[in-house]
């Protein structure tokens, strides 16, 4: 699933500890507790023509690791 050699064992590793993060991101757990403190509270968001007139970029950590 993730290739051979050490590429593959990193790949592994790596998918292993993106898995652990999502597992303790359950609700009310420590690390949702941590992300919160971080994130704006509601109506602390950018305005409407800020949000209108800019983009985001998104990436897959998934599709950059699993790259060849």
């Amino acid at each position: 699933m993730t290739g051979k050699g050490f590429k593959g064992r990193i790949r592994g590793i790596a998918m292993l500890l993106m898995l652990g993060v999502l597992v303790s991101a359950k609700p009310k757990g420590l690390l949702q507790k941590i992300v919160l403190r971080f994130m704006p509270k509601p109506g602390e968001g950018p305005s409407k023509a800020v949000r209108e007139s800019g983009y985001f970029i998104l990436c897959s950590m998934e599709r950059f690791l699993m790259a060849k």
